[in-house]
């Protein structure tokens, strides 16, 4: 009986060390964040093999490993002791970004092209939440706030510019800094000439445009500026002095240089270059002998002495057409448009000298025609009459009123744009596509330059 009551203490005690075997670990920080070390410490009681999983694929067999998570998200980590599942412990550990950042939806940022900017924060406990941007004055905000999660921007000036971001997460306040590099973009380059013979360039693009800037010239100033015409690389400026000093002169846009195109060599009431197109490798003006000119894009320095001078066409060549007063030349699809006191005369190169009538009669008699324009897409064409912008159709039909000008114009099917000018400076227009012109567009005012005699675009 003695010695039954010594063996039953040894059983007891064995019982109890085996309950208190345990299986369990740590981790610090307590809230880690992606890119930072979290050390874990292994707490089981009893073990001689450790084999962990993070979660995000990667594995330790040390006792108490580290382990750096790259991405910030919620993970399930588990620590298996000596194989045995019964051995197993297992918690989640939420890892949160390293710090709030911002999102670009660009990798390469042009002036006046929309990005969208993001906030990238982590918050799986619904932390209360709020940004504030701090924007430069070139950022112009197009969708959303600057206490918005995500936004639409646009930047009107190249340049390293800087963006900041508050973030307040519950208790925390984070600080984000960045530094973008917008760079400068290929667009549409306005030009303009005023009665001053000044010449400006201006930058357009699908969102804004540049400030009008003075285009320093070198070499052959315009007399008499009174309209621009450009061949995609040059700009001609046509100077309606009939006197010796007027002339075509050819502008490199570049670097300023203007060389003489054509130049009057005698004083003559004949001379003089009002208004002109270029077509198919040709320069062609009308002047104040009521008749057409051309000249190819290939001269240099051509003389231009009496109005029979590289002479296209006029009354004589072309049966049954009467012009006192030349309104602008135009072209489209191989049918030629002169704009006159009495509307528009239509004809084709064929039809000159061919002694006949004209093939297509005048159109919009009943107007005086000071300047001229084709849409060869949809074979509209605009005018300026009484200092009145119009759009009719090829035939002269459907003709409406658009807006108040000064009777400079200028056509691009490049980017779908009438330009014009009005007191105030040059404004733009949408071309028509519908028939019937009935569409209502809203000017947009590209620049308070007043003055404007000539308009032309070139695309970079």
């Amino acid at each position: 009986m003695k010695h039954k009551l010594l063996y039953l203490p040894v059983i007891l005690l064995s019982l109890v060390a085996c309950n208190r075997e345990s299986y369990d670990f740590s981790y610090s920080p307590a809230n880690p964040r992606a890119g930072e070390t979290v050390t874990f410490t292994n707490l089981s009681t009893d073990g001689d093999e450790w084999a962990w999983e993070f979660g995000d694929i990667a594995t330790s067999s040390l006792k108490s490993p580290t382990h750096i998570y790259k991405r910030p998200g919620t993970y399930t980590v588990v620590l298996t002791v000596d194989g045995k599942k019964k051995h197993r412990q297992s918690k989640e550990i939420v890892v949160y970004d390293t710090i709030p950042s911002i999102s670009f939806s660009e990798d390469s940022i042009t002036i006046f092209k929309t990005m969208s900017l993001s906030a990238i924060v982590y918050n799986p406990y619904n932390y209360s939440l709020q940004y504030e941007w701090h924007m430069p004055e070139e950022a112009v905000i197009t969708e959303g706030d600057t206490a918005s999660e995500n936004m639409s921007v646009f930047f009107t000036e190249p340049g390293n510019v800087n963006i900041g971001l508050t973030v307040s997460l519950g208790s925390e306040i984070f600080l984000i800094d960045t530094t973008l590099t917008v760079l400068d973009r290929k667009g549409t380059l306005l030009y303009m000439t005023r009665a001053d013979n000044t010449l400006f360039e201006q930058h357009l693009f699908d969102l804004g445009y540049s400030i009008p800037e003075e285009l320093s010239i070198v070499g052959e100033k315009p007399t008499a500026a009174c309209q621009l015409l450009s061949d995609g690389e040059s700009l001609y400026v046509l100077n309606a002095d009939n006197t010796a000093a007027g002339s075509i002169q050819r502008l490199n846009p570049q670097n300023g240089n203007s060389s003489i195109f054509i130049k009057n060599t005698a004083e003559n009431d004949e001379l003089g270059y009002y208004n002109g197109v270029i077509q198919g490798g040709y320069l062609y003006w009308t002047s104040a002998s009521d008749a057409v000119h051309r000249l190819s894009l290939t001269e240099s320095n051509a003389s231009f002495s009496s109005g029979s001078d590289h002479l296209f066409a006029n009354s004589s060549s072309l049966s049954g057409l009467s012009v006192t007063q030349s309104g602008g030349i135009s072209c489209c699809s191989n049918t030629w448009l002169w704009g006159t006191e009495k509307g528009i005369y239509r004809f084709t190169e064929s039809d000159i000298n061919s002694g006949q009538a004209l093939v297509l009669p005048a159109i919009l008699a009943e107007y005086t025609i000071d300047a001229i324009a084709a849409d060869v897409i949809t074979r509209k064409i605009y005018f300026c009459s009484g200092n009145t912008l119009y759009v009719c159709n090829f035939d002269g039909n459907h003709c409406k009123a658009l807006q108040q000008t000064t009777n400079a114009l200028c056509l691009s099917n490049t980017d779908n744009y009438i330009y014009y000018s009005t007191e105030d400076g040059v404004c733009r227009l949408p071309l028509m596509q519908v028939k019937e012109n009935t569409t209502v567009f809203k000017p947009d005012t590209l620049n308070f330059v007043d003055g404007i005699t000539g308009i032309a675009i070139i695309e970079e």
